[in-house]
């Protein structure tokens, strides 16, 4: 889900006309991994699954850091 919110903010800057729609889109992706993680209850697994690399070997928190998404993390 990180990977999807990264991949609308691109779009976002890459295309103009496309930015409210991306805007919206980001909002509920955001709103789903806040779901996600509050909806886990084991802890080993929810560290388990954000420490998960990409190909490009960046994990969940990453992403959510260089993104500034403040509410994941």
């Amino acid at each position: 889900m990180c990977l999807m919110y990264e991949f609308l903010f691109l779009l976002t800057k890459r295309f103009f006309s496309l930015s409210y729609q991306c805007k919206t889109l980001q909002d509920q992706v955001k709103r789903m991994i806040i779901e996600y993680v509050d909806s886990v209850d084991d802890e080993n697994f929810l560290t388990k699954v954000m420490l998960e690399k990409d190909y490009s070997g960046r994990d969940s928190l990453q992403i959510a850091v260089e993104l500034e998404v403040l509410d994941l993390i």
